[in-house]
């Protein structure tokens, strides 16, 4: 592995949900790790049903380290340049404790109501 590739940080985040007075589930996240990770960006898509959307697919390798032996893409997402991502799939790289790889999409839409095209 190339270390010097994985070199833009980010930070993993573990989703807590709690319940308030009231019964409304909460979801509180956490900082979990930081590390320093390779991107790569797998592709993206966009949907307009009233507003528009737009989805970006990213790839993060990171190095392998024991914390992130519990890494899944229930209760984690990425945050990377102020953007949140949603893990969809974590690959342990062959489970040779050396990467681990993670697929990952954006949680960015746009509502057209803010683009200043609308009149």
């Amino acid at each position: 592995m190339d270390i010097s590739k994985l070199n833009q940080r980010i930070l993993i985040q573990k989703g807590n949900t709690q319940t308030d007075d009231v019964g409304n589930v909460l979801r509180q996240w956490q900082d979990f790790y930081s590390c320093f990770a390779s991107i790569k960006t797998t592709g993206g898509k966009e949907r307009q049903k009233g507003d528009t959307e737009e989805q970006q697919t990213v790839s993060f390798t990171v190095r392998f380290c024991k914390k992130l032996s519990e890494l899944s893409a229930v209760d984690y997402r990425i945050m990377f340049r102020g953007k949140n991502y949603n893990i969809v799939q974590v690959d342990f790289a062959d489970y040779d404790s050396k990467t681990v790889k993670i697929k990952a999409e954006s949680e960015d839409s746009y509502d057209s109501n803010g683009t200043g095209n609308d009149k």
